[in-house]
């Protein structure tokens, strides 16, 4: 008997010594914590999934980004706790993104979600737990499951809710309290979205087109070139844009891709993009999916989401327009990308429900008055989300005090209670670049004077730096300047 689930989780931190580790114990070096305490998790490589299948044992698999799937992870080891004591029943994980060739033999599409199999004995198909949300739903589940085809599982089921209460599990807190202010303006906090936005659409590259499949064909990569088609457009920083175009290009030579080759192409496109963008190798170490400002995979998706609605190629540039990508249809490919390659099941069905097709025709009304729906329309799909989870509204009345009525109540989504033309403009300036932003950031010092030294030398190249150096000194004194005005702009009274 074998039973099997994945779990989605953080992808920053190790599991804790208490759970067991079987199969090539070092490829697990950078996996997620799931929780902490009792658990009896088997997590296995691809050297022991073959055995653990073949001997009817039980196991699991994840992989590492999922917040519902964070959430659900504790529970998870609370089922392995409980069927700790038997040797009837294993209960093991299997981390999707570092085995994908194992999850898409066993078409694993969405996260998180339960399996069992060998349920009967001689049977080749395992079964799927439709909603797994609780420990003892799922343990439930399974031993009807098992029940019903005369398997014991050695566990005394009537005593599970009394036994679930004494497994007692430290819960990851996944929420971002306690950390500290930032300037949503600053150099520094823009600097580092960039980078968050870098590494979520390269990852959406490496991993995300391939959920579930070896092979990239029909409306799945019609869908596909859609997305890299608006990412191109709209990313932010032209140099950036004509790089993602780039592999536009490239993704075009087939309308049917293995993994295998896939990746090859990718990563030509990286070392040929590497020292074109703004900063260096912004897509070439990306795929390492370290963040600097968020803290998941989820964070960095909403800062693409929102880098991708403000900026203005999405609406007034000659490389737009030949790509047809008004606001609308920027809103349309995020929603394509979503409903087709977006793993957590229960975020995307959020997401799909909260923005059905009929969505798009209306944001369509007002394409000509440029991304303002489009901006706002994410802002507050974003925020519903945050408070959902318990997490505060961006901004804050503190941040972007004219954002909001003056009615000294806390802030809400609330339309009558919502200054929308300060709010589409605080998100602009914090999800935006412009070419202040990248002289004072400093990444056109990377760029350029690679370009400078290798294509002049002596005197040139020097006069060369020291203008240079001169436009830096400007859009930092312009910069200033700005950041002076915008504080008098943020602190003057907003009538209601």
């Amino acid at each position: 008997m074998s039973i099997y689930g994945r779990v989605v989780a953080m992808s920053s931190t190790n599991f804790q010594n208490t759970h067991r580790t079987v199969g090539d114990s070092e490829v697990f070096d950078d996996v997620a914590e799931l929780s902490k305490g009792q658990g009896s998790t088997l997590y296995i490589s691809y050297a022991y999934c073959g055995t653990m299948k073949a001997e009817k044992h039980s196991f699991y698999y994840y992989a590492p980004w999922c917040p519902h799937c964070r959430h659900f992870a504790p529970e998870w080891e609370r089922v392995a706790a409980f069927y700790a004591s038997t040797d009837k029943v294993q209960v093991g994980a299997v981390d999707c993104t570092k085995f994908r060739v194992i999850c898409n033999n066993e078409n694993i599409n969405g996260y998180p979600g339960v399996k069992i199999h060998h349920v009967p004995a001689d049977s080749k198909k395992a079964s799927t737990m439709p909603r797994a949300t609780t420990s003892k739903t799922v343990i439930d589940w399974l031993e009807k499951h098992m029940k019903e085809h005369g398997v014991d599982s050695g566990v005394n089921i009537k005593v599970v809710e009394a036994q679930l209460k004494n497994l007692k599990m430290d819960i990851i807190d996944g929420d971002e309290t306690g950390k500290p202010t930032f300037n949503d303006h600053s150099i520094a906090m823009k600097s580092k979205r960039l980078h968050d936005a870098g590494v979520a659409a390269v990852s959406i590259f490496h991993n995300d087109f391939f959920t579930g499949s070896d092979v990239l064909e029909g409306d799945k990569y019609e869908v596909a070139l859609m997305w890299v088609e608006a990412i191109s457009a709209t990313f932010p920083v032209k140099q950036n844009r004509l790089v993602l175009s780039s592999l536009v290009s490239m993704m075009k030579t087939s309308n049917h891709w293995y993994y295998a080759d896939w990746k090859v192409m990718l990563d030509t496109w990286k070392e040929e993009g590497r020292y074109k963008t703004i900063p260096m190798d912004l897509f070439f170490l990306s795929s390492d999916r370290t963040l600097l400002f968020c803290k998941t995979y989820t964070c960095s998706l909403w800062t693409l989401f929102h880098s991708m609605t403000v900026t203005d190629a999405a609406v007034n540039s000659t490389e737009a327009k030949t790509h047809l990508f008004m606001p609308s249809r920027v809103m349309a490919a995020i929603r394509l990308f979503v409903q087709n390659f977006f793993g957590c099941e229960e975020c995307r069905e959020n997401f799909l429900s909260s923005n059905p097709e009929s969505l798009i025709a209306k944001l369509a009304v007002r394409d000509n008055e440029g991304p303002h729906a489009v901006i706002m329309r994410m802002w507050k799909m974003h925020n519903a989300i945050n408070k959902a989870i318990d997490k505060k509204q961006w901004p804050s009345r503190i941040a972007c005090p004219i954002c909001y009525v003056k009615d000294g109540q806390s802030v809400s989504l609330e339309p009558e209670r919502l200054h929308e033309n300060e709010i589409v403009a605080y998100v602009v300036s914090a999800y935006g670049y412009d070419d202040e932003d990248i002289y004072a950031m400093g990444v056109a010092y990377n760029s350029t004077l690679a370009t400078l030294w290798s294509s002049v030398d002596g005197f040139n190249a020097m006069m060369m730096i020291t203008g240079f150096f001169v436009l830096l000194t400007v859009a930092y004194k312009t910069r200033r300047q700005r950041i002076l005005d915008q504080n008098v702009y943020l602190t003057r009274d907003h009538m209601a």
